[in-house]
């Protein structure tokens, strides 16, 4: 562990947090559990051998596993820990016009105005990607952002070759083969797929149009070749952003008695 690469302990740290620390906290906050000298060690085995590294302590999801470290050790002294736990809350009509207008509204846009997209807005949809739910919490999506005349190159003969913008949904494979005995393959897929959804969303909400599309082999390999992409580096998908010069039809749904099948 004390050789392995930062990015992979990172990943296992956001994985042991997950699955044998935070369930457990949850319970012991409602008194519905007594805590056991071994909960938390492995965890806090972790992230020791990640200070003794000497590696950074001021990231989100860091911070995150020490914090439910702090509040599990409360409630192991009984000292009432001040946790501040988020609930699903019904919104008002108003913000439910806003939902549906996000979900129902949103198209598949494929012609693109020549408008620059701000950086900030670029980075606001790739962080509505990262907070998708991920596989066991290993949050292995990584964006790669294509605007250079070089790299939209390989996207001019795709099916939509006009977007300013494409983002390239890649994963780090490295966690995932990890803990291949205990993530299926299909999960993989599973996460890019989320990441996207939420992207798709976040770009209709701030006025952009956006389209997912797949990449063809030779694409895959010019990817890789111009970005440099390590081979743990997995290219998965990707996205055409920009200002919509074209609106879409609304396609017919099926019906949700249709959809429901038991």
């Amino acid at each position: 562990m004390m050789s392995i690469e930062s990015e992979v302990l990172r990943a296992i740290i956001r994985e042991r947090a997950h699955h044998t620390v935070e369930w457990i906290v949850y319970l012991a906050l409602e008194s519905r559990i007594e805590i056991h000298p071994s909960h938390g060690a492995l965890l806090k085995h972790l992230l020791d051998m990640w200070r003794d590294r000497g590696l950074p302590l001021d990231h989100p999801d860091i911070q995150w596993a020490v914090r439910l470290l702090e509040l599990l050790e409360d409630c192991r002294q009984e000292r009432k820990p001040e946790a501040q736990l988020e609930y699903p809350r019904k919104m008002s009509d108003g913000e439910l016009d806003t939902v549906d207008e996000i979900i129902y509204k949103r198209r598949s846009i494929r012609s693109f105005t020549d408008e620059d997209v701000s950086r900030q807005m670029i980075e606001k949809i790739v962080e509505a990607g990262l907070w998708a739910p991920s596989a066991c919490n290993l949050q292995t999506v990584r964006a790669l952002i294509v605007d250079s005349e070089e790299g939209l190159s390989i996207f001019r003969k795709g099916e939509v070759g006009g977007a300013p913008i494409y983002v390239v949904i890649c994963q780090d494979y490295r966690p995932y083969e990890f803990f291949e005995n205990q993530i299926p393959l299909h999960n993989r897929g599973y996460d890019a797929g989320a990441v996207v959804q939420n992207m798709l969303l976040m770009a209709h909400a701030l006025g952009l149009g956006a389209v997912w599309l797949t990449l063809s082999e030779n694409q895959t390999q010019q990817i890789r070749e111009l970005y440099s992409l390590p081979s743990h580096m997995h290219i998965s998908t990707y996205i055409g952003l920009g200002w919509p010069s074209q609106g879409a039809i609304a396609p017919g749904r099926i019906r949700v008695k249709d959809a429901i099948i038991g």
